[in-house]
């Protein structure tokens, strides 16, 4: 039970560190926080069955310290009822920073966007099955997050850009939950490289256990299975054209899976973008029954007031590499909603 509650232990031993850090301001001043909420409204309709479908996702953050050497952030999921997020983030050197306590996981660049500022609707196929956003084949779904403690920073730089930077933590592998469900424990790692301003690459890496969850809901943590991830990534931003992609490649239990995206696009104006995503899963390399997918989409992004108010309108196909399964198209309502109010005095 003890090691259950390590990082938690930890987390709150760096927000005592960072807190003291701190105690030079006024103690009242780093506890008025930044205040900001995101609401997602997603109307699908297959075109196969005439049937809509809606999913609503809402959260709302505080952020406490923002600016000074130690920053506290808690997210709550307002449709799971439950925090995505407790962690606190302690600023040491450029090239050593420490996030410790519920985050978003390294692994996959893709998710450590938000999606309210990606010009599609909803993350990849890839991050759904083996990135832990939602529909991940093990079962272990929190919307890319887990409980664990990274170090962080900037190894090289070209004046103020950060040419090189890196990810590397340990995580509990359990979701949104600081108590692990097994003995094992994820290990999760990232480079970020960008020769240029315009453009950067990525490699990520994921060494994981996990217990399956059976029939009653828990998990057997005597079981462990594989869990393992490679990804690469290129991510391009001209201005008027982008371009982004991403390969993940993994080893769940004993199966081998692989997924990819590429997306291009074009903004006419400053707050539009037409773009462009082929999107591909296989969840199970080398099964017997094809398990391929492709959808390949189209959608149409327009920002209003910034990153506070936007839709996207997207027309996607989905097509089965399985005879027996027949493909169909998807039309895709998206609105996002985002507001934001600081409490402190020097805003």
């Amino acid at each position: 039970m003890r090691k259950s509650f390590r990082i938690a232990a930890t987390a709150i031993a760096l927000f005592a560190a960072g807190t003291a850090r701190v105690s030079a301001q006024k103690a009242s001043e780093w506890f008025l926080p930044d205040i900001s909420s995101s609401t997602y409204i997603i109307e699908d309709y297959r075109t196969d069955t005439g049937k809509f479908s809606t999913h609503p996702l809402s959260a709302i953050t505080a952020s406490f310290g923002r600016g000074t050497s130690f920053e506290f952030t808690a997210s709550y999921d307002i449709i799971k009822s439950k925090f995505m997020g407790l962690e606190g983030y302690l600023k040491i050197h450029p090239a050593l920073n420490i996030r410790a306590g519920i985050q978003r996981m390294p692994f996959l660049h893709e998710t450590t966007y938000s999606p309210r500022i990606l010009e599609a609707v909803g993350f990849s196929q890839g991050a759904s099955l083996l990135g832990g956003y939602s529909g991940d084949i093990t079962g272990i779904n929190s919307r890319s997050r887990d409980c664990g403690i990274l170090l962080e920073g900037v190894l090289i730089y070209e004046g103020e850009r950060a040419v090189l930077r890196y990810w590397a933590g340990v995580f509990n592998g359990n979701g949104y939950s600081f108590s692990d469900n097994n003995r094992a424990k994820d290990f999760q790692g990232k480079i970020l490289f960008a020769p240029w301003k315009s453009i950067s690459f990525t490699l990520g890496v994921m060494k994981a256990k996990y217990s399956p969850i059976g029939e009653d809901g828990k998990a057997d943590g005597d079981l462990l299975l594989r869990r393992d991830r490679i990804t690469a990534g290129i991510w391009g931003d001209w201005g008027r054209w982008y371009l982004r992609g991403e390969n993940i490649f993994g080893w769940t239990g004993d199966s081998r899976n692989e997924c990819a995206f590429l997306m291009g696009g074009y903004r006419p104006t400053e707050n539009t973008a037409i773009g462009a995503r082929m999107d591909y899963s296989n969840a199970d390399i080398g099964s017997s029954t094809p398990s391929d997918i492709m959808k390949p989409q189209i959608c149409f992004t327009h920002f209003l007031k910034g990153n506070a108010l936007s839709y996207r309108l997207q027309y996607g196909r989905t097509i089965f590499s399985d005879p027996d399964k027949e493909g169909y198209g998807t039309v895709s309502l998206c609105a996002i909603f985002r507001f934001g109010l600081s409490l402190r005095k020097d805003t």
